[in-house]
């Protein structure tokens, strides 16, 4: 979702429905750990995140530049 959607903020509403195909409800946590493990395989912590950036009350916006093929 994230590589497909490079350089785009994506909502937690948006991710969950990609993961689980369900919305999340305002204290469901599920994405933020998600994406808190992706940026562990990556090397980074949420202060310093290059690849993985959240955008506070937005969701979040990923960096990587990809070819994708139709």
């Amino acid at each position: 979702m994230f590589v497909e959607n490079s350089g785009s903020v994506l909502n937690r509403d948006m991710l969950m429905a990609a993961v689980r195909g369900r919305s999340s409800d305002p204290f469901d946590r599920y994405i933020d750990v998600l994406v808190g493990t992706l940026r562990k395989k990556f090397g980074e912590r949420a202060a310093n995140a290059r690849i993985i950036l959240t955008v506070h009350n937005e969701g979040y916006l990923c960096t990587l530049q990809a070819a994708i093929e139709p």
